[in-house]
């Protein structure tokens, strides 16, 4: 008796078992991504995108030296320094008293104190190995005076791309003449016509 021949995979079932291999392949890499992303949700990405660059970095030791530098100088109240992702704010509450002149000088001599302990040719600016710090120095006599015309705030800024530093009075407007027309906008002046009957008329009805 002769035997049964096996039959094989037809065409038909090759096809379909290759057509969802390449579909469960896909999916199953893109199912293992949603699924590790979900259990490191709360993970912490640790690395250093100023690795390479910030060297020399700058050290309490030095912020506290230049802190008590700037802190001495005249017509200073207080100064804070905070450094923050590799930039540098210098901040100083000069006397109330002080001029826009003063404040602007100050505010200079501050970053003199900084080129004294920090160099800036050497911490705030870039060179072709490595990028450096930004520096801001801010210098205000009153936040009380913030609302009125009293209130004087100098910065002085040089990021690590720049050439030399700018210094500014921001309290200033830098187009005066348009603040003025509009403000003359916004409060116009009522003055009234002598040739206006009308005007006349009211007045002597109200009285």
């Amino acid at each position: 008796m002769a035997q049964k021949k096996k039959k094989g995979l037809s065409l038909s079932g090759i096809l379909i078992i290759v057509g969802l291999l390449i579909i469960l392949i896909p999916t199953s890499i893109w199912l293992y991504i949603l699924w590790d992303a979900s259990t490191k949700t709360h993970e912490p990405i640790v690395g250093d995108r100023f690795e390479g660059d910030l060297e020399p970095a700058i050290t309490t030791e030095e912020l506290t030296d230049l802190n008590t530098r700037v802190k001495s100088l005249s017509n200073v109240d207080d100064v804070q320094i905070d450094l923050k992702t590799a930039t540098l704010r210098i901040y100083i509450d000069a006397s109330d008293e002080i001029s826009k002149e003063e404040l602007t000088s100050l505010v200079e001599e501050g970053y003199e104190q900084v080129n004294s302990v920090l160099p800036i040719a050497t911490y705030f600016t870039t060179t072709s190995n490595s990028r450096m710090y930004d520096l801001e120095i801010h210098g205000y006599n009153s936040l009380d005076y913030a609302d009125s015309d009293q209130y004087i705030y100098v910065q002085v800024v040089k990021n690590s791309m720049m050439d030399n530093p700018e210094t500014q009075v921001v309290s200033d407007a830098k187009d005066q003449e348009l603040v003025d027309k509009l403000t003359a906008e916004e409060t116009p002046e009522i003055t009234a016509d002598p040739n206006d009957t009308n005007t006349t008329e009211e007045s002597q009805e109200t009285e």
